[in-house]
């Protein structure tokens, strides 16, 4: 329930002790206690593969609010299906990725932020008034990626030059 459209997916295979999702007032909250990623699809028609040991907070039903806004906690990547009228953003509780119609990865980790963009465009804001470190808003480009680190106060863009894996 919530993961509507799900076909031959790893949540099939995963019983519900290892995916925990509580629904409230039309959100839902997801765990993924499993030792494999999950591909969620959400009402719209984006999907998400959430990764082991992380958490994804969205709307039931993300077609039919005003925004498309998740929050994230972990690591997970997102294939956003385009609707240029609801912008899809993504809240880590620092920085928020926005994209109209895109594929992109974020990490959470204790340390800071990982932002990696395969097709599209998003642009990445801070999400608190100050914080060390962000000095503007960036808008990354295919191939680009943007690492904060929060111990460092730093912001990044880089262009790997290694093949991204989605997978791991």
């Amino acid at each position: 329930w919530g993961h509507q459209g799900v076909q031959n997916s790893p949540l099939q295979a995963i019983r519900m002790s290892r995916l925990a999702t509580v629904a409230d007032n039309n959100r839902l909250d997801t765990l993924n206690n499993s030792g494999k990623a999950i591909r969620l699809i959400l009402s719209d028609g984006s999907t998400v593969m959430l990764y082991p040991g992380s958490r994804l907070q969205y709307f039931r039903n993300v077609a039919v609010v005003d925004k498309r806004d998740l929050h994230l906690d972990g690591k997970a990547f997102f294939e956003v299906a385009k609707n240029r009228e609801k912008a899809f953003t993504v809240y880590t509780g620092m920085i928020s990725t926005t994209a109209l119609g895109t594929s992109f990865s974020v990490v959470k980790k204790s340390g800071g932020i990982e932002v990696k963009l395969y097709t599209g465009r998003v642009s990445l804001r801070k999400e608190q008034d100050t914080l060390p470190g962000w000095n503007k808003d960036l808008v990354l480009a295919p191939g680009e990626r943007m690492l904060y680190d929060a111990y460092r106060s730093t912001v990044r863009v880089d262009r790997p030059e290694t093949t991204i894996d989605r997978t791991a």
